[in-house]
């Protein structure tokens, strides 16, 4: 039989892996909505991924408790300047792009 601080150790771990396989469920996510933007815009997505950028646990109205992770990735609109997202996946499925705009960027004014 278990004492309950092995019990507990037990879901903490299991916990802990089920967590990190989401995380990575949705850094493949990001990595697609990334590219997918960068296709879109017709810019070049640099280094072909996303990198793990935060974690943030908000609270929603009517949605209650909500996990974002925000990733950064790079784009080139000229093949020679290096620009910066900011992508962030929510628990609830928002999806937001922020941009650190260095110039006019195809991203940012798309049309």
């Amino acid at each position: 039989m278990l004492n309950p601080v092995e019990v507990s150790l037990i879901l903490a771990v299991v916990m802990a892996v089920l967590f990190i396989a989401d995380s990575l469920r949705y850094k493949e996510s990001a990595n697609r909505v990334a590219k997918q933007l960068c296709i879109e815009r017709d810019v070049q997505f640099l280094d072909g991924t996303v990198a793990f950028k935060s974690l943030a646990l908000c609270w929603k109205k009517r949605r209650g408790p909500v996990i974002t992770r925000n990733f950064r990735f790079e784009f080139s609109t000229n093949h020679e300047d290096r620009q910066r997202a900011i992508l962030s996946l929510s628990t609830d499925g928002t999806q937001m792009i922020s941009i650190k705009q260095e110039s006019e960027s195809p991203l940012y004014n798309h049309q």
